[in-house]
């Protein structure tokens, strides 16, 4: 009986078929690159990418409260470095 329950459970996880991962998916989880500081580190730049969409960002001691200081609308298809 348990080897029935163990061939149901196998054959749940054959019938779901793996996960379908798209372009679009991967790109769309954003993260931040190319972090640079100051040399007495009250300034941060870095660059933020949320879906191709590559926005360089900076902020300021004492309270490094972000600024964008690009904006744009779509993947430009263009790095910054």
């Amino acid at each position: 009986m348990t080897q029935y329950y163990l061939y149901c459970i196998l054959l749940c996880f054959f019938i779901s078929g793996p996960a379908q991962t798209s372009i679009k998916n991967l790109l769309s989880v954003p993260f931040p690159k190319e972090l640079k500081a100051s040399v007495d580190g009250k300034n941060l730049a870095w660059v933020f990418n949320n879906e191709g969409e590559r926005i360089i960002n900076i902020a300021q001691a004492p309270n490094f409260e972000v600024k964008a200081i690009t904006k744009y609308s779509g993947d430009e298809g263009v790095e910054i470095n």
